[in-house]
């Protein structure tokens, strides 16, 4: 997919007017709600989220009593044009650091598909970073590909996968994202002239990276389901929150995606304390119950 200085002057514009659309008191679940088709706002497999959850718990807690604490759990986040505009993981990261004390960095670069950062530079670069939590958020170009195949994209997934783990020792937790929907361009008889529909593959590609994060137990957030599924784009559309391209989002929309990731981990988080904490109210009872 090419770009070009429309989509440059589109990601100035959101840096632009990210303060306005924070100033609009924006409510995403209300927002969410008025979409034909929407699901709740959840992470699937949000079990695989504990390991990191606990690196937060345990910094915080040694942070408290002045313990020798360690490195500040990371969080990486990469992805397309939709976290090069910036507003996707500033937002993202704003919302969850008053919740969290972590560290948070993005790498991206507009156009990209999953193989971009199978290059060694890029993965080296992932990789030296670090991360307790990498965040991928990658589809849309995917979707676009007009040559994608599940089976290729399986097997990118699964190299991918394959040496996150191997380069960080399976310290790394992942959490994928489906991308959010987009229309692609339909070209008229004469081929010069076309009109914007609704891109069947954004389903096609996120069911791709479910059924991969369900058989590799991986957390995954399913934007695109949670807005409605196949129906997504027309959605986001309706609601006045995609750019006149219709791939991309208006700052108010990329803080209503990052206001809605931030809930769903922060109330996976919550899930994970309270089973924690559960755990450890059983063993009290069964040590005070011991003769």
């Amino acid at each position: 997919m090419k770009y070009g200085r429309l989509l440059i002057a589109f990601i100035a514009l959101n840096m632009n007017t990210l303060t306005n659309a924070v100033a609009g008191n924006l409510n995403p679940d209300s927002i969410i709600n008025t979409f034909r088709g929407h699901q709740t706002n959840r992470i699937d497999n949000a079990h695989c989220l504990d390991g990191f959850f606990e690196k937060l718990n345990n910094y915080s807690l040694a942070k408290e009593n002045k313990e020798e604490c360690g490195h500040r759990p990371k969080v990486l986040m990469i992805g397309d044009s939709h976290v090069a505009g910036k507003v996707l993981p500033t937002q993202l990261n704003d919302t969850l650091s008053r919740a969290w004390d972590f560290c948070f960095e993005s790498y991206s670069k507009i156009g990209v598909q999953l193989n971009y950062f199978l290059k060694d530079e890029l993965m080296n670069k992932i990789l030296a970073y670090k991360p307790d939590l990498l965040i991928v958020a990658l589809g849309t170009n995917e979707a676009n590909d007009e040559n994608f195949s599940t089976e290729r994209y399986t097997r990118l997934l699964q190299t991918f996968y394959d040496r996150v783990m191997r380069g960080s020792d399976s310290t790394t937790t992942l959490l994928f994202t489906t991308a959010p929907g987009a229309y692609k361009k339909l070209f008229r008889t004469d081929k010069k002239t076309f009109t914007r529909v609704n891109n069947p593959r954004n389903k096609v590609v996120a069911d791709c990276q479910i059924d991969f994060c369900n058989t590799h137990n991986i957390a995954i957030w399913d934007l695109l389901d949670m807005a409605g599924g196949a129906i997504a784009a027309e959605n986001w559309k309706r609601a006045r929150l995609m750019t006149p391209d219709s791939i991309h989002y208006t700052a108010e929309g990329y803080t209503i995606h990052a206001q809605l990731l931030a809930t769903a981990l922060i109330n996976a988080k919550r899930q994970y304390d309270e089973k924690t904490k559960d755990n450890e109210n059983d063993e009290d009872n069964t040590i005070s119950t011991e003769p």
